[in-house]
């Protein structure tokens, strides 16, 4: 049910986001930054179930788009995704009864919460991902029915614009890809103008709360010096996503990462502790396939996630670095991104792996 964020809540929020976000999503400490001034000024969030909202109410989902390395490097304003989100309000003619993630990210998870405070709307406490995805036809919005356009863009000087490509998710996904890499590799959207019922029907529900839960799991479990990755796999028993466990621990040896394309591309290899066994890790912004000594582990769009061995802490693509020692950590996605109309859009073959999908609790 529906209620007010507090101040305290945001560390956690952008903590479990991160892991959520399986290495993508942008950088979780930053978009924490952002909100955390506005509650400085007094404004708050209201956070509503996706049961809450009316049939036939506009929710305009917001964003960052863009490669998560530029998006360190080139800090906003934070008034850029607001402006996004008002530029497609005056195109459709109609202002947003509320807004929601598109993903669950580490600062995409935020992004709606600084719009929300800002523009005193609700936050819808679902997402089109139920993790990060690093193209924007690759949402279960999308998926179930819903169009992407029309899509505003903003940036940081005050540049902003609309594009519709109808029905076709992923011509729209190409061409504010273009726009983004124009604009310095980042920008902010509002896209997939929706109804309540439609959120209902097409959205990962719950995933904000979900956030706040693992954040606050892993920061007490730390406060109680217990096992975190074994508090992290009794928590997500208890939830829509089920199966959880490390899946490797190591030491990174190497780490190949490129910008290009307005993606975060490489990949990483762990070395197990104590052994010669390798854990390679392909990353397109997220991570999207591990192995272990040439062997599957786990494939996208099950969740993969690099957490620090000691903190459980989670470590973002753009963020990891050569010797740090790491816990790889895998999630099971949610049933309604395992469907074959899902995995048509965002399974592994999206992604150029020459992989059929294979859920993570039957690969050992």
């Amino acid at each position: 049910m529906s209620r007010e964020l507090t101040a305290e809540d945001l560390p956690d929020i952008a903590r479990g986001a991160a892991l959520l976000g399986t290495g993508g999503g942008g950088d979780p400490y930053l978009g924490r930054l952002l909100v955390e001034q506005e509650y400085r000024q007094g404004r708050r969030v209201q956070l509503l179930d996706p049961s809450e909202i009316a049939d036939d109410a506009l929710v305009i989902p917001s964003a960052g788009m863009g490669a998560p390395t530029v998006r360190v490097e080139k800090l906003p304003r934070g008034n850029e995704p607001s402006l996004a989100l008002r530029t497609l309000e005056e195109h459709l003619g109609r202002s947003a009864d509320a807004t929601m993630p598109i993903e669950c990210g580490g600062s995409n998870s935020m992004v709606p919460l600084l719009v929300g405070a800002q523009l005193g709307l609700p936050v819808i406490d679902a997402d089109g991902m139920g993790r990060a995805f690093p193209e924007l036809q690759m949402q279960t919005f999308g998926v179930y029915g819903v169009s992407g356009s029309p899509l505003a863009f903003s940036g940081a000087h005050d540049e902003r614009g609309v594009i519709d490509t109808g029905a076709d998710n992923k011509r729209l996904e190409r061409l504010a890809r273009g726009v983004t890499v124009q604009m310095g590799g980042t920008a902010s959207i509002a896209l997939f103008p929706m109804s309540g019922k439609d959120v209902r029907r097409t959205a990962v529900p719950g995933t904000i709360t979900l956030a706040l839960r693992i954040g606050r799991c892993l920061r007490e479990s730390r406060d109680r010096h217990v096992d975190p990755f074994e508090a992290l796999v009794a928590l997500f028993k208890d939830t829509m996503y089920e199966h959880a466990r490390p899946v490797f621990r190591g030491r990174i040896v190497d780490v190949e990462r490129r910008t290009t394309g307005g993606f975060a591309r490489g990949k990483a290899l762990i070395q197990a502790f104590g052994g010669d066994s390798v854990l390679s890790l392909a990353f397109q912004n997220e991570h999207l396939v591990a192995t272990v000594d040439g062997r599957v582990r786990v494939v996208v769009p099950d969740l993969i996630t690099v957490l620090d061995t000691e903190t459980a802490e989670p470590i973002t693509t753009e963020a990891l670095r050569y010797g740090q020692r790491v816990t790889v950590f895998a999630v099971s996605a949610p049933p309604i991104m395992r469907t074959p109309e899902a995995l048509a859009v965002f399974g592994p073959r999206q992604f150029g792996l020459d992989l059929d999908f294979t859920p993570v609790e039957e690969l050992e």
